[in-house]
């Protein structure tokens, strides 16, 4: 009797045990369903839920570099070139200009005559030959003679030659060639013009190879009747 009663008493108490574990675990249970949302994560919080879809490379040809066109900035250099003269052209020589007679004028009379230096001690600090006076002698119809006297120590002397030939020109009564002993590397031209009542002579300095040196000028007036001038003397 008392062997049914304790195995009684462990049936109930494991009965009890079972049950009350089985309300726990429907307990549980029941909680799940409010557990759950707290737990699980939010779909936005993972990144690597959704992978991100790589774009996909396509095999495109790649387009061409063009080529860029190099254009010079510099102008471009002139190169003259030099042609022959055709081997027909004739070669012209350069003329010589010369200076030639004219026929005389209506007053060629007007240089015949005696003419002195307007200046009592004329003096020149370009040429050697200083003009004090000129004797200008008719010889024909466009031609003359001059006898050109120069001051010196000794008084008036005549110019080599004397008398010298001079003929009309363009520039006026002109003659040349002559000499002083005194300077024997030296040579002169003489050309006289008509200025109203005076003779202007211009007197020209050359060297040995005609190489004009230097020029001066002096002015001339005809002598009176009355002048009674000393003939020059001879060099």
């Amino acid at each position: 009797m008392t062997e049914k009663n304790s195995t009684s008493t462990n049936t109930l108490i494991l009965a009890a045990i079972i049950g009350a574990f089985g309300g726990i675990l429907a307990a549980c249970i029941g909680l799940i369903p409010t557990i759950l949302p707290l737990v699980r994560p939010s779909p936005t919080a993972r990144i690597l839920d959704s992978p991100t879809s790589l774009p996909t490379t396509t095999n495109s040809p790649i387009p061409e570099t063009a080529t860029p066109t190099i254009t010079s900035t510099e102008l471009p250099t002139l190169t003259a070139t030099l042609q022959p003269l055709p081997t027909n052209t004739p070669i012209t020589e350069t003329p010589t200009v010369t200076v030639t007679a004219i026929a005389p004028s209506s007053d060629m009379q007007a240089y015949m005559g005696t003419w002195t230096n307007v200046a009592n001690n004329p003096k020149s600090d370009k040429v050697r030959l200083v003009v004090t006076r000129i004797d200008i002698t008719q010889t024909g119809a466009a031609t003359a003679n001059f006898s050109v006297c120069r001051e010196t120590n000794e008084g008036e002397k005549y110019v080599l030659p004397n008398p010298a030939p001079a003929s009309i020109y363009v520039l006026g009564l002109g003659a040349r060639d002559f000499v002083i002993v005194r300077y024997p590397d030296l040579r002169w031209a003489i050309v006289v013009q008509r200025t109203a009542n005076q003779l202007v002579a211009t007197v020209q300095e050359y060297d040995l190879n005609n190489i004009l040196l230097n020029t001066d000028t002096f002015n001339l007036e005809k002598a009176s009747l009355l002048s009674n001038l000393i003939p020059c003397q001879q060099p």
